[in-house]
């Protein structure tokens, strides 16, 4: 499972496009095709008997739901995804030094996107705990190291709503770095963006 895999929604039925408001939170751009999406998706979820696919079907519902500003739906839906991963056999299946196990890497960006709804509930310590666990795991030269630049990216914002801009600007910096090696101009546009608005913020913090 490929990191596109898990972060991108092919086959989208409704427009689920979204920007980013002062605060570096997602805005949809319809917000209510995005929920009919999220509805779908958990139609669909309850309907599998993959436990992968489930586990996906509702950790893309909980990323939308979050989008909407529903955290507490996003976080039931999140947290029932890990839950129902966590139980499969697949998660049983060990990674070895060059085979990223499919369930090791689905369980990194539920837990990314669980952790950003706590960001979006104000739960600070919780999302900078769970931010910084990841990046332990995803440190360069281990099997997960692809989704490095993710956790820096949220921690990143993280540190921004805290005003702490400074080490906001040190996990856009490093994960910017990743991404332009990764060659995804979607992923560093975002990066970008995310350090203009930091820049911004840290310069007008300064008069």
């Amino acid at each position: 499972m490929s990191v596109s895999d898990c972060y991108t929604y092919p086959h989208m039925e409704y427009n689920i496009s979204y920007s980013f408001d002062k605060d570096l939170k997602e805005v949809a751009e319809n917000p209510t095709e995005m929920a009919l999406q999220a509805m779908k998706l958990i139609a669909e979820s309850e309907l599998s008997s993959n436990p992968l696919k489930t586990a996906k079907l509702k950790g893309q519902a909980g990323a939308l739901l979050k989008t909407l500003r529903k955290t507490e739906e996003a976080e039931k839906q999140l947290c029932e995804a890990i839950e129902v991963l966590k139980k499969s056999p697949a998660a049983q299946i060990e990674s070895s030094a060059n085979i990223i196990s499919p369930a090791e890497v689905l369980l990194i960006v539920l837990n990314l996107r669980l952790f950003d709804v706590y960001r979006y509930q104000n739960r600070i310590p919780e999302a900078e705990k769970g931010f910084k666990n990841i990046l332990e795991k995803t440190a360069i030269g281990s099997s997960v190291q692809s989704y490095r630049d993710f956790a820096l990216q949220h921690l990143g914002k993280l540190y921004f709503n805290m005003g702490e801009y400074d080490k906001a600007l040190e996990c856009f910096e490093e994960a910017l770095a990743l991404r332009v090696v990764k060659e995804d101009d979607a992923l560093i546009n975002s990066t970008e963006i995310a350090m203009q608005a930091t820049l911004y913020a840290k310069h007008q913090a300064d008069f």
